[in-house]
This record gives structure tokens, C-alpha cells and sequence, in this order.
């Protein structure tokens, strides 16, 4: 009785500490010193980025698509769903394959694809936690109903019988669609992805660039 008490906890006390939030603190490379603290909680949509190679004529890199399982002070690890290859000569030609994470990975444990990666390699990052899908599920409810009901309002106003326009009923009824499209919007700006560059230049020239504190 007591080992199996003992195994329990021991369970208890895994699934905790595998539940909990990894934290890395990054700073800003360019501009004024900023520290900040990057939060990942498991099972967190997630894009790694890496730049393999720059040069005069070729730049190459890797999206990893998939969840957010755990991270260490100096790697994360993810379980993948897809990688995509891009290349992109300074003629202007592009190159993009996406490949599946089953034809990727050949060395698979119960058909769990996870993939390690140095922190020195991770040249960028978007991620999407729970309350950012939630309020963009929100903003995608709140803007279609709001302009539904914009479009509907001047029929539902008219009165067809007599052939006039209730302007007063039709304020109110623009007013509320008003305040839900502003709503829905502000939504949008509380949703989203959460993007870090790492690497000045890429992949955008103007963002933000930060670094892990090792």
C-alpha cells in the first residue's frame, strides 16, 4: 500500500513539474537595454525558425511547425508537425517545400515526433497561448455577428406594410454594431501570434531584435 501511495505521488509530482511554464529571459540587442521573460506552457502552438546559411547569393532556412514540450537553460524541444525548407537567391527566385514530420524524423518512439533544438539556433519564434486563441475565436464571432447585424438592420427597420423607415430603431440597432465591430477588433489586437526575432535582419529587416540570456 504504501509503494503504491509513494508511486502516485511520484506521478503527481512528474505531471507537475512537466505542466509547468518554461521561462527564458531575453534581451534587446538593438536600442535601449530591455529584459523581458519568455513564458512557453506545454502544448503551446508553435514556429521555430533558423537561418542555415547566408551568403552573397543563397539564403536557406528551416520552419519547424508544431507544440511546445519543454525547454532547458540552453534548448527547447518540440513535438513537430510538418518542417519547411525555403531558399532564396538575391535574383529574386524562392524555393518552399513543406514536408510532413512522419517522412522527416526516421528515428520515431511511439509516433511522437520531437525534435531538440539549440537555443543558439532559434533565430526566431511565434507562438499563440490559450487566452490569445480565445479572444482571436472571440474577435472572429464578434466581427461576423456585428457586421451581420449592420447589413440586416435597414430590412429589419423597414416596415413593409406601411412602406416607411424607422430611423430610431434603426440608430440603436447601428450603435450596437458599431460597439461589436470595435470590440471585434480589439479582440484582434489581444489575439494573434507573439513573434521574437533573434537575428538582425531576419526575417524581418525592421523588428525587434532580442537574445537568450545563457
Amino acid at each position: 500500500m504504501k509503494k503504491l501511495i509513494f508511486f502516485t505521488l511520484c506521478l503527481m509530482v512528474q505531471s507537475i513539474i512537466n505542466g509547468q511554464t518554461w521561462k527564458a529571459e531575453i534581451q534587446r540587442t538593438i536600442g535601449k537595454r530591455h529584459v523581458r521573460t519568455l513564458k512557453l506552457r506545454p502544448n503551446t502552438d508553435l514556429t521555430i525558425g533558423s537561418l542555415l546559411r547566408e551568403n552573397d547569393s543563397l539564403k536557406e532556412c528551416n520552419y519547424y511547425y508544431g507544440v511546445f514540450l519543454g525547454g532547458s537553460r540552453d534548448s527547447l524541444r518540440l513535438r513537430i508537425s510538418s518542417i519547411e525548407k525555403k531558399y532564396e537567391e538575391t535574383n529574386g527566385l524562392k524555393q518552399s517545400t513543406k514536408t510532413p514530420a512522419k517522412y522527416f524524423i526516421m528515428d520515431k518512439a511511439d509516433s511522437v515526433y520531437t525534435l531538440g533544438l539549440a537555443l543558439t539556433d532559434v533565430h526566431f519564434i511565434r507562438y499563440q497561448q490559450d487566452y490569445q486563441k480565445l479572444f482571436g475565436t472571440c474577435e472572429d464571432w464578434v466581427l461576423f455577428s456585428s457586421l451581420a447585424v449592420l447589413i440586416v438592420s435597414p430590412f429589419i427597420c423597414y416596415n413593409y406594410k406601411e412602406g416607411s423607415f424607422n430611423a430610431e430603431a434603426y440608430k440603436y440597432w447601428a450603435l450596437g454594431s458599431t460597439a461589436g465591430i470595435v470590440l471585434g477588433f480589439s479582440f484582434q489586437m489581444l489575439g494573434g501570434h507573439t513573434k521574437i526575432q533573434f537575428k538582425p535582419n531576419w526575417p524581418s529587416e525592421k523588428a525587434e531584435v532580442w537574445s537568450f540570456s545563457y
